[in-house]
């Protein structure tokens, strides 16, 4: 188990794209053989 945490501005970036982000990157995360 590993907690991923990401902090962004929201005046800058839309909340929508880091949610984006961490569901991608915990997609990979799963699946280390598609690295």
């Amino acid at each position: 188990i590993m907690t991923v945490t990401l902090a962004a501005d929201h005046r800058v970036s839309d909340g929508l794209t880091g949610a984006r982000f961490l569901h991608a990157l915990a997609k990979q995360l799963q699946q280390p053989e598609a690295l």
